[in-house]
């Protein structure tokens, strides 16, 4: 660690000041990447770790992980909380959720054929409509899709999926 004692003197160095032309600049957060975790020891659905192989009992309790998981996700309203957000002491900070992906984009001619339609509002799709394409591939009018996302944020309405296990 440098003491300021220590610091080569290389001119003055302007301190904060009223006619600094200087524009302040904030400090960007620091990403900390996730530690990387092998396929076979991530849960499929809440994407954390799985209990170690180390265990005694590991496989019932990667069994009975996966399954609160599944129990967890599977209702409509939304997730609830995986067996690792209990709150006890070891309990991890809760991961954000991941969002479905979204592609925004202007429909062509190649939307339109065969008389394919929006699923929420049922009507055909035109050229030049702004329209959005999720993950899963399933299209909807940009409008449509967005306005469904504020009751149900990242959910696929044809696959209600919401992007945890997709």
């Amino acid at each position: 660690m440098l003491d300021v004692g220590d610091a080569p003197a290389t001119g003055p160095v302007a301190g904060p000041s009223s006619s600094s032309t200087m524009p302040r600049r904030r400090p960007h957060p620091v990403f900390v990447p996730r530690p990387q975790i092998a396929e076979e020891d991530e849960c499929p659905i809440c994407h954390r770790e799985l209990p170690p192989r180390t265990l005694p009992n590991f496989e019932a309790l990667r069994e009975a992980h996966i399954n609160s998981c599944i129990t967890a996700h599977s209702r409509y309203g939304g997730p609830g909380t995986t067996p690792d957000e209990g709150g006890g002491p070891d309990a991890l900070p809760p991961m954000p959720p991941r969002r479905t992906g979204m592609f925004p984009y202007t429909a062509t001619e190649k939307d339109c054929v065969d008389s394919a339609e929006c699923s929420i509002c049922l009507e055909e799709f035109e050229a030049g409509v702004a329209m959005a394409r999720l993950e899963c591939l399933c299209r909807f009018h940009r409008a449509c899709i967005n306005a469904w996302w504020e009751r149900h944020p990242g959910r696929c309405p044809m696959h209600q999926h919401d992007g945890f296990g997709y």
